[in-house]
């Protein structure tokens, strides 16, 4: 039975996962060597066998009374996600709880798992959904969630919402005129001078699909929004792209649709963008280069 039992805790020392055993009372009594070193590392050396589980967890009400349950027999697994800062790092971890019988007493085998570079990973593929990726500006997709969450949060603090619509100018000949690979070139180097314009946290600048943009900017009424328009407009002119193709300025020119609204129930968020198609519109029917306000 020694034998045994000394097999089984070289198995356990063995998992690089750190793994803990506790009585129905919530008492550790099993610790495994991953565990300590990595108690030891972050000046953690309580004597395990005999400490409370519930301290380890820092009491944490969730998660005492999941293991409460399953050491009562109510349950028999439990598992939750968590962050621990080491340092300066943020570290992710799952912990995962079993409950087995043995004589007759209840008992959690609790292992906690590293799983920060999967957690990374989620995060860059996230990150990747959400981005266009050529302008390496936020995507549709990422525009849309974005929209939805400022007309909300609009509509508790009845604050007003702005919505520019950019369109660069006849970018169609611009391609046939420089080549699509040249058409790339152009806008990412608008791209990079767009997003300089959302500075706050809730200002967005999207790519919108092809050669338009959004920008939203939340707590923005129309004169500030025009303010910006004006600018934009001056800031892509002021790139001094050249496009032969586009008559009296000879470098590419952008068009803005402008509106604001304060966003309301009786109101559906694409309202909003609708009055700045537009505008857009307008802007585009009465020579480019330019922006208009919606009315």
């Amino acid at each position: 039975m020694e034998v045994a039992s000394h097999f089984h805790r070289v198995i356990l020392d063995s998992v690089p996962h750190h793994v803990a055993v506790i009585n129905s009372e919530g008492t550790i009594v099993f610790v495994n060597q991953a565990w300590i070193e990595f108690a030891q590392l972050h000046q953690q050396k309580h004597e395990w066998v005999g400490y409370s589980y519930w301290d380890v967890c820092n009491q944490d009400q969730t998660v005492v009374s999941a293991l409460t349950k399953m050491l009562q027999k109510q349950a028999d697994s439990y598992g939750y996600q968590y962050h621990y800062h080491t340092g300066q790092q943020q570290r992710w971890y799952q912990m995962s709880a079993i409950a087995i019988d043995y004589h007759g007493q209840r008992f959690a085998v609790i292992t906690h798992v590293d799983i920060t570079e999967q957690k990374n990973a989620e995060e860059e593929v996230r990150e990747l959904t959400l981005l266009d990726s050529l302008t390496a500006l936020p995507n549709r997709r990422h525009f849309t969630q974005f929209f939805d969450q400022e007309w909300r949060r609009g509509i508790r603090q009845q604050q007003p919402l702005s919505v520019l619509l950019l369109d660069v100018d006849l970018f169609k000949q611009y391609n046939d005129t420089y080549g699509h690979q040249m058409g790339d070139q152009c806008l990412q180097r608008i791209a990079a001078l767009l997003a300089q314009f959302a500075k706050r946290p809730g200002d967005l600048m999207a790519r919108y699909g092809g050669e338009e943009f959004v920008l939203v900017l939340a707590n923005t009424d129309t004169s500030a929004a025009e303010k910006i328009a004006n600018k934009l407009v001056n800031a892509v002119l002021e790139l001094k792209i050249p496009h032969i193709a586009i008559g009296i300025e000879s470098v590419v020119t952008i068009s803005i649709g402008v509106a604001t609204l304060v966003p309301s129930q009786q109101l559906a968020a694409t309202e909003l963008l609708q009055r700045a198609d537009k505008a857009l519109y307008q802007v585009k029917k009465h020579g480019r280069n330019g922006f208009k306000l919606a009315q």
